[in-house]
């Protein structure tokens, strides 16, 4: 099989060595090569074209994720055109280029589809605001606390933000797929039963707690129930309210 094509040529020039640096799992793949008869992937990422005096191609210097024996021992790093061309396998066999790869496909969902999970290495960084949430001292709020969803009256719409104290608010980076995920949700449980920071103020985290989860812009609530945690979307929106409520002008008293 060719592996150098003229519509392959035109994309190294149109990203050449260095071009998408610093983009990491962001970065856009070009091209496919692969080992058709097992291991051995790479992504590529960008690429110098090598030519002679006479403006032949003699080599691609090219940059991209490199996964030979394994996803735990795949890395960033270079390789030529040359040395993949230069590879023989049994039967005759060479290394291929995939035809029909997708066009503007990143080098993090690309993984996911190659290999069904997203190294380290490529792990996009999240900055996560997290405030925990517990029930207020009123008498009315008796019978809502330490309740699972379940037993709640009026089930999710008892779930008020006014009944709510803000007890706890940090944030943190976080290098995972999902950053609105159980396992953040879990982890942030475990901290506040058993790690607890020392400038935290409430309860242990427990049943009827509400972990609210801000990232790029984005906020979502968790009521902590008898197992796991339910998103309560509801509690969003009051939360918007309030702030608005907050926001806007006293008309009256300006009057």
């Amino acid at each position: 099989m060719k592996l150098l094509t003229e519509e392959l040529v035109k994309k190294f020039e149109e990203y050449p060595l260095y071009s998408q640096d610093g983009k990491s799992g962001d970065a856009k793949v070009i091209a496919k090569f692969f080992n058709p008869m097992g291991q051995g992937t790479w992504l590529i990422t960008e690429g110098d074209i090598i030519r002679d005096e006479q403006g032949n191609i003699e080599d691609v210097e090219m940059f991209g994720f490199v996964n030979l024996v394994g996803i735990e021992y795949a890395e960033l790093g270079y390789v030529s055109l040359n040395e993949l061309q230069s590879v023989k396998l049994p039967f005759g066999l060479t290394i291929e280029r995939d035809l029909y790869y997708p066009e503007d496909i990143t080098l993090r969902d690309a993984c996911q589809r190659e290999f069904g999970e997203v190294p380290d290495i490529l792990r996009k960084e999240y900055n996560l605001k997290y405030t925990v949430y517990q029930l207020n001292d009123n008498e009315s709020n008796h019978f809502l606390r330490f309740e699972p969803i379940g037993r709640l009256k009026n089930g999710i719409e008892d779930i008020k933000f006014s009944n709510y104290d803000k007890v706890y608010e940090n944030s943190r980076e976080y290098s995972i797929d999902n950053i609105f995920s159980n396992e953040i949700l879990e982890e942030l449980y475990e901290e506040f039963n058993i790690d607890i920071p020392k400038d935290y103020k409430g309860h242990s985290l427990s049943i009827s707690d509400v972990i609210v989860l801000e990232c790029d812009g984005v906020s979502k609530a968790y009521y902590c129930d008898t197992f796991g945690f339910k998103e309560i979307p509801s509690f969003i929106e009051q939360i918007k309210e309030n702030d608005k409520d907050k926001t806007e002008p006293d008309i009256t008293e300006d009057m």
